[in-house]
């Protein structure tokens, strides 16, 4: 199944494709939702996930759910679980669960969080990674550190960074 509507984030005029194993509409309650495989693509990003909620707003009353493929609905929040992956060019995050908002343009995944660049790997519970400005940050949760590890050169290995303890 594939749809195309508009939103994912808000600095991208690339349209939005959503590829799945099924599909399951709610349209007046304004959710599709994806399962089996999900993978979403925008541009140069891509998101994949076991399940994913998409809720969108038509823009026009006549208008029809993203899943018939029509570009008048607007995503407004996705909430994705199980692995889910987001891939943005040469960076690959990780977690349990995510959801991004489109009015904030912002990201939040949840749950063994990994954020990686080659061979360098941040890891924590939370991950907020706004897709506008491109500025992520990890957060510890319950285990009290984040942990980095970065790798120079020839695979020489510098001591891994640690981040504050999460805030109670």
């Amino acid at each position: 199944t594939k749809a195309k509507p508009s939103g994912l984030s808000k600095n991208s005029k690339d349209p939005i494709n959503i590829e799945a194993d099924g599909l399951e509409v709610f349209d007046k309650e304004g959710k599709a939702v994806y399962t089996g495989n999900v993978v979403v693509t925008q541009g140069e990003t891509v998101m994949k996930a076991k399940k994913m909620l998409i809720f969108y707003v038509r823009s026009d009353e006549g208008q029809a759910a993203p899943a018939d493929g029509d570009a008048g609905a607007t995503i407004k929040r996705v909430e994705a679980e199980g692995e889910v992956i987001i891939l943005e060019k040469d960076q690959i995050a990780t977690g349990d669960k995510g959801v991004y908002e489109a009015a904030t343009d912002i990201m939040t995944m949840t749950g063994n969080v990994a954020l990686s660049k080659g061979q360098n790997v941040t890891k924590g519970q939370k991950l907020v990674y706004n897709l506008g400005t491109g500025v992520a940050t990890v957060d510890a949760g319950g285990t009290g550190r984040v942990s980095s590890s970065f790798v120079s050169g020839a695979d020489a290995k510098k001591p891994a960074a640690q981040g504050k303890p999460a805030k109670p």
